[in-house]
């Protein structure tokens, strides 16, 4: 499953409603919209600015028997989380760097959240 900006890992998703810990889910939708723009003409180390919306869900509880669980026992639901954000990316000879600045902007009470991400490395993810 893909990482929304705005929440850590295991951000969003089923949840033991007792400890908060993810429960894994079989479902997930996810959509981003973004925007970037180059800092230099030049193409030096290619920095460019990036403005980004992010939606996604994550539901249908991936545990084998549910009988054993009452509905109170985890939240399970299709509850849309969505965060906009901007980030700064450059090519580095070792890399990638990308370092992104992210808000929820719609979320549960109990979801993980992550306002700040860098990654360094030669895949892409925005």
């Amino acid at each position: 499953m893909q990482q929304i900006a705005g929440f850590g890992h295991q951000g969003i998703g089923p949840r033991d409603s007792q400890n908060q810990q993810a429960l894994g889910a079989k479902r997930y939708i996810s959509g981003k919209a973004q925007v970037s723009f180059a800092i230099n003409e030049e193409k030096i180390l290619n920095p460019k600015i990036v403005f980004f919306t992010e939606a996604a869900s994550s539901f249908c509880i991936d545990i084998p028997d549910k009988s054993s669980l009452s509905k109170n026992d985890y939240h399970d639901d299709h509850y849309f989380r969505v965060s906009c954000g901007l980030g700064v990316i450059v090519d580095l000879p070792v890399g990638t760097l990308r370092l992104f600045f992210a808000r929820p902007l719609r979320s549960k009470s109990y979801d993980k959240k992550e306002m700040f991400r860098f990654t360094l490395g030669k895949t892409s993810h925005f």
